[in-house]
């Protein structure tokens, strides 16, 4: 967290008392309901360091680093379309995560039924077109910007037309150095699709990352293979990030139960399915060794694992009946599991 601090604030103009931060998001910035909490964690211990935020989301903010939100909603977008009215709203929340300034009635939470229905290649071209061609409320942007007049913009996000977009627009209303990060392989074409449009959208956030990625003073990237090929392509400077943890020791349970509890709380994606494969495997061998359940691995996740859970046990009943060896069994299951758990974020 202190390298994070020392690499994108600037030293400290004199007299100024705090520097001024304004952090661009794709999500709504919830410690509780959006993968954002991640920014808590770098940013909630910046005590003379402002934050005002412009969220691409009309979900309310849950988090104790920022009061001041510039809220741009998918909904708003489309409505800027066919109508005159240009998206974007100024939120200030207190303390208590309460509206503080009067505004246009927030979206509580997003509709995560209807992302489901909207998830594919074809709806995401669509919301891309939305987030291209809708209308910001630029006045109000602007006004928002000039307001807090920031030092540092720092952008969170996978690189995508909505962000890039975003991140031009605030290039054009500042002359703050823009630092990015991104955790996903958002420009290579290492990719597996037989989609057309798969690959439409691919070019043309390729293209706009084209137009953005030298223009940042920082790049910020949890692959390293990323960074060097960004660095060699654009020459931009760029600096390995990922979520960091402080640990209390007197937290620490001197009392263990038994069997001990193991809890995963989060996505499949990512292949993290191996590691909890490899976790369950080892768990495995410690139980068999002791004759008894010594350790439980206990999974939660977001995921829908519905159609995953069926194909598995529909493959169990026929390679059971096939008689194929244990190995080659696995090794087909994982890899099923591997393709019906695989998502985009964006």
């Amino acid at each position: 967290m202190l390298q994070l601090k020392e690499s994108i604030i600037f030293s400290k103009i004199k007299g100024e008392e705090e520097n001024k931060l304004k952090i661009l998001l794709s999500e709504s910035w919830n410690d509780k309901t959006a993968p954002n909490n991640n920014m808590t964690n770098w940013f909630k211990d910046f005590s003379d360091v402002e934050i005002w935020t412009i969220s691409g989301s009309g979900q309310m903010p849950d988090n104790q680093c920022c009061s001041h939100y510039f809220m741009i909603s998918e909904n708003e977008m489309i409505k800027s379309l066919i109508t005159r009215k240009r998206a974007g709203k100024y939120v200030v929340l207190d303390s208590k995560n309460t509206m503080k300034m009067p505004s246009d009635k927030c979206d509580v939470s997003d509709n995560k039924k209807i992302k489901r229905i909207f998830s594919g290649e074809p709806a995401r071209l669509m919301r891309d077109f939305v987030w291209r061609y809708g209308k910001y409320d630029l006045k109000a942007l602007r006004q928002f910007i000039s307001s807090f007049n920031p030092d540092i913009v720092f952008s969170q996000r996978r690189g995508s037309v909505k962000m890039c977009r975003l991140e031009y627009t605030i290039s054009q209303l500042t002359d703050a150095p823009i630092v990015a990060y991104t955790g996903d392989d958002e420009y290579s074409l290492r990719q597996k699709s037989y989609s057309p449009v798969f690959w439409i959208r691919r070019f043309w956030t390729r293209a706009w990352l084209k137009k953005m990625i030298p223009q940042y003073k920082l790049f910020y990237s949890q692959s390293d293979r990323q960074m060097k090929e960004f660095q060699k392509e654009f020459g931009v400077k760029t600096k390995f990030l990922v979520k960091c943890g402080t640990f209390d020791e007197n937290k620490i349970h001197q009392n263990v139960n038994q069997p001990i509890q193991v809890v995963y709380a989060g996505k499949l994606y990512c292949n993290r399915w191996k590691t909890l494969k490899m976790l369950a495997e080892a768990i495995g061998k410690v139980n068999n060794d002791y004759g008894k359940t010594m350790i439980q691995l206990n999974i939660y996740t977001a995921d829908d694992i519905t159609k995953m859970t069926e194909c598995i046990q529909l493959f169990m009943v026929v390679f059971r009946q096939l008689n194929f060896l244990q190995y080659m069994r696995n090794r087909i299951l994982f890899y099923m599991l591997k393709v019906l758990t695989k998502k985009t974020d964006y």
